[in-house]
């Protein structure tokens, strides 16, 4: 029973970007303990690697189905092939449903506000706060109508603390925050969405 128990997530699909490594990586595994098949998305070809021998351990460790696509989050492609390798890899008689999102990818920079400059703004603006609009935007119609689903965003403290020197990453984690909030009520019938900020 308590196994049975423990793998509350058995069958359904994760899609977790920037998950190769680190604190994806970590999460991908946890909700792959709990029988959730997973989708590993990553954005450069030093993490083809880490990818690919992260999905053959959830397969082998958990009996899960694992699959992997470099994708970049914050074009409009990217987003269609991360769709592209759900359907290809996880859809059940023709049919795809997305179950959990995880908005884990995410860039920074640090600098005191003096070294701001425009392309660093936007690189860090499209992968933070682009991406997880156009990314939950192509899985909507494959996200749960019951109100099962559960999208992530993964946030940060410095956007209320204050953090010097954080000028850009703080601000694209406080517009996560806010997209968050406008999704708990656009997405009431699909999703749960929250905000967690990681932390010790």
């Amino acid at each position: 029973m308590a196994a049975t128990q423990s793998r509350v997530h058995e069958g359904k699909l994760a899609i977790v970007t920037g998950s190769a490594r680190s604190i994806g990586a970590a999460i991908a595994r946890k909700l792959a303990s709990k029988g959730c098949n997973v989708l590993i998305n990553y954005a450069t070809a030093s993490s083809d690697a880490p990818a690919a021998s992260l999905a053959t351990e959830l397969a082998s460790t958990y009996s899960v189905a694992s699959a992997t696509v470099r994708a970049d989050i914050s074009t409009t492609e990217g987003c269609e092939a991360i769709i592209a390798a759900a359907k290809k890899h996880f859809s059940k008689d023709e049919k795809l449903q997305v179950d959990i999102l995880v908005h884990n990818a995410a860039i920074v920079y640090i600098g005191p506000v003096e070294s701001v400059v425009e392309k660093e703004f936007q690189h860090i603006y499209a992968v933070n706060v682009l991406g997880p609009a156009l990314l939950t935007a192509a899985c909507k119609p494959y996200l749960p109508t019951d109100r099962s689903g559960r999208i992530v965003m993964m946030s940060s403290i410095n956007s209320k603390i204050g953090t010097p020197h954080t000028t850009l990453y703080s601000g694209t984690k406080a517009a996560v925050e806010a997209m968050t909030r406008v999704w708990c009520r656009e997405l009431a019938e699909n999703a749960t969405v929250n905000a967690i900020n990681p932390g010790r």
